[in-house]
């Protein structure tokens, strides 16, 4: 049985198909250089890949009426999940 497409598959050229090992290293130089002396959209880029990017709030809504969040384990929602005790 087929599981779709795998993870990071493309019929797409990508950018890095294109650019050499030490492109990328000119091009990082650059990029810390401009977010150092102030550009703060640079500053934000190598912030985002350094450290990931950070979590996304969840808007909208009433604060009386909370969005839930219902983990799925094995196909299923659960109200919790199973521990590491008992595996391996």
């Amino acid at each position: 049985m087929a599981k779709g497409r795998p993870f990071g598959s493309t019929t797409r050229p990508q950018f890095k198909d294109f650019i050499t090992r030490d492109e990328v290293k000119s091009l990082v130089k650059k990029a810390k250089k401009l977010a150092e002396s102030g550009n703060s959209d640079l500053l934000k880029w190598c912030l985002d890949h350094v450290f990931g990017k950070a979590a996304q709030p969840l808007e909208g809504g009433d604060p009386n009426n909370p969005i839930l969040v219902k983990p799925i384990y094995g196909g299923k929602a659960v109200t919790t999940l199973p521990t590491d005790e008992g595996l391996g």
